[in-house]
């Protein structure tokens, strides 16, 4: 490649046409290529080309689409190996060095994205659930790996992905995303669009030069991350559709995707491996107390801090709060806390935190997975809150309902997909915080007689 034309671009017309993004410059290059061979009369491989600069085959190509600013090392590189006149590099060396990002391009080696949030302090337990996320990164099926975090509000699905991810950066060389989806909680979800925003800007995308439709953008995404190892954690999704535009089509990426659904269709459409989150083990509840109090003050009293978990579900949240407001007033005992908790009506009340942020607020956290059901199902779960047993059939759900024994089963299911109600052998199972709040609605959205009817039809009267 040693041949020399000191004819601006190859002589190719339009050579002296400013150049004002980094497509225009790809097109120049592609040209200066082309021109390249014409005049010596033999092709050059890309991958050939590639080598020669120092680049991967699949650099050089976004080089020549325009869809990666070339940095200027490599811009020089390649103009010595095309023997582009000295008049030709300096023009396309200026307009490199001038030119801002153009429409869906992205700076020269942009930094890799470091997006974790920071892991929750006090973390405890959830050895099982590591181990199999551990153990996902090891499969060798070739595919890129999708998993779904899925459980009930509170339970601690956020804190389990970011935790796992700080240990599993380093598998990552090329980065972490994340973006809260916002699925659930006091504002709309984030639409798909927005989020690509989002994913696309942590990539080196200029704002102003984002594709501006929902496909275009995608598309972009996934062309950034072909060929890269990236971490993606789409966390508090709503549905399967608002996640199934923000995985990456490499197979060098993971994607962890949290959810208070059981986002059946992304499991059914892609072959994703949802990892169900159940509530903490009892000595588990207790270790996450012991973290936040310090253990003098839960081996003081641990008949009470027994108690005190057991009011709080083994929800991690609930655990959290009531840490906190034992935390406010040292002088307040776990006895106290735990007889505070024990009225069902009132529970809820005291679990929240005095700041009003509604993100550690219990009642809070339930109100937006019950607030996502279909009207049929909400009504399911407020009349189900009637129930005073541990466990309930389907026949009596039906009863309390007003339906008949399939269609409860489909709203039953429905309810446990929501992760607002939990299976058990022969029949259901509303656990005390989940029972607290459905009846806490019923007693809000029902009349008195509409109750009354429900208890009588499952009663049998």
């Amino acid at each position: 490649m040693d041949d020399r034309s000191d004819a601006p671009l190859g002589g190719e017309p339009g050579a002296s046409r400013a150049i004002t993004t980094s497509g225009e410059l790809g097109a120049e290059i592609s040209r200066l290529l082309f021109a390249y061979e014409r005049r010596t009369g033999r092709s050059v491989g890309k991958e050939r080309l590639a080598a020669a600069i120092g680049v991967t085959r699949s650099s050089l190509y976004a080089y020549l689409k325009g869809t990666t600013l070339p940095s200027t090392v490599v811009l020089d590189r390649l103009l010595t190996v095309l023997d582009v006149s000295p008049c030709s590099r300096r023009r396309l060396a200026t307009a490199r060095d001038g030119l801002e990002v153009g429409p869906g391009t992205v700076p020269a080696d942009p930094p890799p994205p470091r997006q974790l949030p920071g892991a929750v302090a006090g973390f405890v337990g959830r050895a099982r659930e590591l181990a199999e996320l551990n153990a996902r990164l090891r499969d060798p099926g070739g595919a890129m790996t999708i998993t779904p975090i899925v459980g009930t509000a509170g339970v601690g699905k956020t804190a389990l992905a970011v935790r796992w991810a700080h240990q599993v950066c380093g598998r990552f060389p090329d980065g972490q995303l994340y973006v809260d989806l916002r699925g659930y909680g006091p504002v709309r979800p984030r639409r798909p669009a927005e989020a690509l925003e989002l994913l696309l800007c942590a990539l080196g995308v200029a704002s102003r030069s984002l594709p501006s439709g929902e496909d275009a953008r995608a598309g972009l995404y996934r062309t950034l991350l072909a060929g890269r190892r990236t971490l993606v954690l789409l966390d508090n999704a709503a549905a399967s559709e608002q996640v199934r535009p923000l995985l990456p089509g490499s197979a060098g990426c993971h994607v962890v995707v949290t959810s208070r659904s059981g986002l059946s269709a992304l499991v059914a459409g892609t072959g994703a491996r949802p990892l169900t989150l159940g509530r903490l083990r009892h000595d588990e509840a207790v270790d996450l107390l012991r973290g936040i109090l310090g253990p003098a003050r839960v081996e003081r009293e641990p008949a009470a801090a027994d108690e005190l978990v057991r009011r709080c579900a083994h929800l991690p949240l609930a655990v959290r709060i009531a840490a906190q407001r034992a935390c406010t007033d040292p002088s307040t005992s776990l006895a106290g806390l735990a007889e505070a908790l024990s009225c069902e009506r009132h529970r809820l009340d005291r679990l929240a935190t005095p700041d009003d942020d509604l993100t550690t607020d219990v009642r809070a956290a339930l109100s937006w997975s019950v607030r996502s059901l279909p009207r049929a199902q909400a009504r399911m779960f407020r009349l189900l809150g009637l129930h005073a047993g541990r466990q309930i059939s389907v026949r009596a759900a039906a009863a309390l309902g007003g339906v008949d024994v399939q269609y409860a089963v489909r709203l039953l299911d429905g309810l446990a997909g929501a992760h607002l109600l939990e299976r058990a052998r022969g029949g259901y199972r509303l656990p005390g915080l989940l029972r607290d709040y459905a009846l806490e609605c019923a007693a809000r959205e029902e009349t008195e007689e509409t109750r009354a009817s429900a208890v009588r039809r499952m009663l049998g009267r």
